[in-house]
């Protein structure tokens, strides 16, 4: 199966040039290109994309504020003339950061780890099942070192990134497992759970209270980011019944 991939850049020879290295690799299908992130998020809302090769400095609306506006990520390789940007993009899950310009051997490696992580994120995350809770409850199945275990949705705090792993923590243990955040969020129902900040994932139903710019869970702080504030502020107070 191919990648399916959208460009997305200000410069129209950069832009060209991405197109034409993309198009002497045999895994990728270009489904979109654009000279704005603006413009990008309709096409997204069209057409399902694997990975999106992204600029930073554009007008509007930049690269970086156009990860955070997305829920749904698909992999992402930066593309840029800057290299001051890398540590943030990092902490956005981005697959690969390049600096314009790059070669056609440099995108290749960034093509390979694109495919690497979706292997291997699908295979560590083997499925997903919401099954009748007075059955056999929801839960996930994910890999953790050379065992295959099932975790209760219900017993979930909350998950933590780890860069290309994910802690997922538990009201017993803790569990680490090869996968990006986004994706294992994705997973989960989004009536019970919420992106807080780029780095953590939160069980609605055991914040225990919100202080400040933090949701509180069995005396964790977790940072809530300023667009995710309001959002988390509004499940946690819809739960059931208020006084």
């Amino acid at each position: 199966m191919k990648l399916k991939a959208l460009i997305i850049d200000d410069e129209p020879l950069a832009l060209e040039v991405t197109e034409v290295f993309l198009q002497q690799i045999p895994s990728v299908e270009i489904v979109g290109m654009c000279d704005s992130a603006v413009d990008a998020l309709s096409i997204l809302n069209r057409q399902p994309v694997d990975v999106i090769f992204l600029d930073i400095e554009m007008p509007a609306l930049n690269g970086l504020d156009f990860i955070k506006a997305i829920n749904h990520k698909p992999r992402i390789v930066i593309i840029s003339a800057y290299r001051n940007f890398a540590v943030e993009s990092y902490e956005l899950d981005v697959v690969d950061y390049l600096v314009k310009p790059y070669s056609f051997h440099r995108l290749v490696q960034a093509i390979q780890k694109v495919t690497e992580l979706i292997s291997i994120t699908d295979k560590n995350v083997l499925s997903t099942a919401i099954r009748d809770p007075e059955k056999n409850g929801a839960h996930i199945i994910i890999k953790v070192d050379k065992k295959i275990v099932k975790v209760d949705l219900d017993s979930i705090l909350y998950i933590e990134s780890l860069k290309d792993y994910v802690r997922v923590k538990t009201l017993d243990e803790d569990y680490i497992t090869y996968c990006t955040l986004t994706y294992i969020t994705e997973q989960l129902p989004g009536e019970k759970f919420i992106r807080a900040h780029r780095s953590h994932t939160i069980a609605i139903d055991k914040i225990d209270q919100i202080e400040g710019n933090h949701a509180v869970i069995r005396g964790n702080y977790i940072h809530l980011a300023r667009n995710r504030k309001a959002e988390v502020i509004e499940k946690f107070s819809n739960q059931n019944y208020k006084i």
